[in-house]
């Protein structure tokens, strides 16, 4: 027996605190050396379970205590394993090696067999310590050991606790992210080693929130009121803000938790205009996310969800201006980061820069603003020639932005057509500047007093030298007398320089 090979008797009770620590050492160098299941543990096992004295290795799958003294036993362990943020207590080692014991010999999952009450409870208590006490400072081999071990309880446990799921869920916004980063990247740890285990929670979490958030905040359904106060209802509005924006913050660093939350968001693309456009905005900047098929085999997020792309590209046509538009000015992040999206979206900007509403014309035209020329030479001409109609357009600020536009990305692409480098530069972005002059005989002063700013800023901008200029000119004036309309292009040409003259 241990008792025999190590030469102490287990009795407790009448020893001093330094007699007690002496046999406690000796008992624990000789329990390293064991194997596990060993049948002569048990007595020793039965004699460590002493109110004074708790603090003992155990070994599965098999345990000789009772519900209550596991209880005890798991009670103390939790109450000793908030001292492993504290590498300064002159007991630090043996904190240490007890979180190593539960964690090596997987012992820590035994807590699964007690009572899902007091389960969930020690379970609460040691996720709780583990967030709060866990800093920068913390070492690395401690840091590695307490998230081993909530991993193990995770993958455990008969069902993970509400309190638990809601702790770790909140630790990815970004004000958690700020106040401790080390906490924040555990939580990021233990979801990447639990994400099968945690999905039906972490969708329940955001099924209740979502319902909860919703039905207070948008008029006419089943939990608001009419005469609620417009704070409540702001309120209400903040924290369906804030629940999606968690959804995005959980999305960016571990989007696999999220495969039952989702088919969520695109229900709530038929909900209420606050809810949707919320929801088209999220989906949105899902969309821009690249990390997911940076990882080896994985696809990405569209690809992975193509009904939810789908569903989101029908946004475009939503009855409320506000989602038309915010769907157009999202597009243009989706333009400017994913150019294997344009084909896809090409089709539906047509549409839009012939919105019967002027302000998702606007913004259709603003997509093409500022891009880079990297970013440009991916858009189609079809796409540019749809803007160039837009500068006709009967609002005079969609013929504006229109003009401004055009002129914007011939000037940004003038080496591209000067070099010849890229072979359809010519064709693509030639024909701006004699479009731009053209649109004089549209006979309004507004619009002829632009162009003549887009030309002295844009077209043949004054920070040139004389080369340049020169340059600028001569192939401005092959693109006005080589095309088809030569004398309307000359008639409009003579008419900018007679005004340059008064």
């Amino acid at each position: 027996m241990v008792e025999k090979r190590t030469g102490l008797e287990l009795n407790f009770g009448k020893l001093k605190t330094t007699e007690l620590a002496s046999k406690l050492k000796s008992i624990n160098q000789t329990l390293k050396k064991t194997e596990q299941p060993t049948e002569e543990l048990k007595i020793l096992c039965l004699n460590l379970v002493e109110p004074k004295l708790l603090t003992h290795k155990i070994y599965v799958p098999d345990h000789p205590f009772d519900e209550i003294q596991l209880q005890d036993v798991f009670t103390v362990f939790i109450h000793q394993l908030k001292n492993l943020h504290q590498p300064e207590n002159p007991f630090f080692t043996y904190y240490f090696q007890l979180a190593e014991s539960l964690t090596k010999v997987r012992s820590i999952c035994l807590m699964g067999s007690l009572e899902q009450e007091v389960h969930d409870e020690l379970m609460i208590e040691f996720f709780q310590n583990s967030f709060n006490n866990i800093n920068k400072n913390t070492p690395i081999n401690v840091y590695l050991l307490i998230s081993e071990l909530l991993v193990n309880l995770i993958q455990e446990a008969p069902s993970i606790p509400s309190p638990v799921c809601r702790l770790i869920i909140n630790h990815f916004e970004k004000k958690k992210k700020i106040e401790n980063i080390t906490a924040h990247q555990m939580a990021i740890d233990i979801c990447k080693s639990t994400t099968m285990k945690l999905q039906r929670f972490v969708c329940q979490h955001f099924s209740e929130l979502l319902n909860q958030a919703s039905n207070t905040s948008i008029p006419g359904s089943p939990n608001s009121s009419s005469d609620e106060a417009p704070s409540s209802k702001q309120e209400a509005a903040k924290a369906l803000l804030s629940v999606h924006k968690l959804i995005l913050q959980i999305h960016n660093n571990c989007p696999d938790l999220l495969i039952n939350v989702i088919p969520q968001l695109e229900m709530e693309l038929e909900c209420e205009v606050e809810t949707r456009s919320l929801a088209v905005q999220i989906l949105g900047e899902m969309f821009l996310d690249s990390r997911m098929e940076q990882t080896p085999g994985m696809k990405s997020f569209y690809e992975t969800w193509p009904g939810v792309w789908k569903s989101w590209c029908d946004r475009r046509n939503d009855s409320s201006v506000l989602v038309r538009t915010l769907w157009v000015e999202l597009c243009a992040n989706i333009f400017k980061f994913k150019p294997e999206l344009i084909k896809a979206l090409t089709p539906c900007l047509h549409e839009k820069l012939m919105d019967l509403e002027e302000k998702v014309r606007i913004a259709s035209i603003n997509v093409f603003k500022n891009l880079t020329i990297t970013d440009i030479i991916n858009i189609p001409k079809s796409l540019l020639l749809d803007v160039s109609e837009r500068c006709r357009d009967k609002k005079i600020n969609v013929r504006n932005e229109a003009a401004t536009v055009l002129a914007k990305i011939y000037n940004k692409c003038f080496k591209l057509i000067k070099s010849g480098e890229n072979l359809n530069a010519s064709d693509k972005f030639g024909w701006i500047p004699s479009h731009i002059l053209n649109l004089q005989y549209v006979d309004d002063k507004e619009l002829i007093a632009l162009i003549e700013r887009l030309f002295n800023e844009e077209i043949l901008p004054p920070n040139l030298n004389d080369d340049e200029r020169t340059d600028r000119t001569l192939i401005f004036l092959d693109s006005l007398f080589l095309s088809e309309n030569v004398d309307r292009n000359r008639k409009a040409f003579l008419a900018y320089l007679d005004r340059q003259d008064t």
